[in-house]
């Protein structure tokens, strides 16, 4: 399991992480294409998600939003199953949007 922490001042929208279910009770976790698994719709700043790996191995970066524009982390993030890694986002995390530069969250 991929444990996901918003450590961050910032709202987190469309969390999802390739090969993993989400599952989080705190908010709505919709589906979508079956590449992406599922997505948290929500993570605001203290709260922590998890994702399941469904498959032996999963090798993804975080996809999120913030404040509507589309984002990843800079760290590649890889998990076996029945593994467990904690992820903490902050705001200096480092992200990157399409064919931008990277950036600290923080800076969006």
């Amino acid at each position: 399991k991929l444990t996901v922490t918003n450590s961050s001042a910032k709202n987190l929208t469309d969390l999802r992480y390739s090969g993993g279910e989400a599952e989080y009770s705190g908010s709505t976790v919709n589906p979508v294409n079956p590449y992406r698994g599922k997505t948290v719709t929500i993570l605001k700043p203290g709260e922590t998600c998890t994702f399941s790996i469904e498959n032996d191995e999963a090798k993804d970066y975080l996809h999120f939003k913030v404040n509507g524009k589309e984002t990843r982390t800079e760290d590649f993030i890889s998990i076996s199953k029945g593994k467990k890694k904690n992820y903490t986002i902050n705001d200096n995390t480092l992200v990157k949007g399409d064919g931008e530069a990277t950036i600290p969250l923080n800076k969006l």
